[in-house]
Formats: C-alpha cells, sequence, structure tokens
C-alpha cells in the first residue's frame, strides 16, 4: 500500500486497480509519450481523469476540467488538459456505453 497522501507507483498493482466490481475498472483511454490516461467514475468525482507517467500521477475532474491533484511535470499536465479538452464529451459518454457492453 502506498504511503498516506502519495500516489501508488506505476507499474505495481496498487496503480491499476482492476476488479470485479464496476466501479473499480480503470480503462486506458490513451497511450502516448509516456503518458498513460485512465477513466475512472465515482461518487465523489464523477467521471475523472488519472495519467501516470513515469512513477507519478495526476487526477483530472471533468465537469469542470480541472486538476484534482498532481505530480506530474508541467507539460504532462499541459498535454493532459488540452486532450481532456478535445475528448471530454466522450469520456462522460463512456460509462453508459461500457454498461451496456460489458455483461456481468
Amino acid at each position: 500500500m502506498p504511503a498516506k497522501g502519495r500516489f501508488p507507483l506505476v507499474g505495481t498493482p496498487d496503480a491499476y486497480p482492476v476488479s470485479q466490481n464496476r466501479n473499480n475498472i480503470m480503462p486506458v483511454l490513451c497511450k502516448l509519450h509516456g503518458i498513460i490516461i485512465r477513466m475512472l467514475t465515482d461518487r465523489t468525482f464523477g467521471v475523472h481523469l488519472h495519467a501516470f507517467y513515469g512513477g507519478s500521477e495526476m487526477v483530472v475532474g471533468l465537469n469542470p476540467l480541472r486538476v484534482i491533484q498532481s505530480e506530474v511535470p508541467s507539460w504532462v499536465e499541459e498535454w493532459v488538459l488540452e486532450w481532456g479538452r478535445r475528448h471530454a464529451a466522450e469520456v462522460r459518454a463512456l460509462p453508459q456505453r461500457l454498461r451496456r457492453a460489458v455483461r456481468w
């Protein structure tokens, strides 16, 4: 388990939580320039993004588009926010599409 207040390191099991619980699935939306963008939906933040770069992570809210927490370099923040602006509508529609596509 990561230290309190720290993000899990990329490559560790805690970094990519995937389970049989629908609310914990984090599908990969984009991989580019060493950045991995995943989506998560929860009651606190709704649909939001997690961007992993090296051993750092960034959490981005979509409604409105904002950085919730970040440990990534500034150029990664700028790139992820621009990606989020371009794809926000698609990302917000994904949870419903996934629920229809995945049979539990």
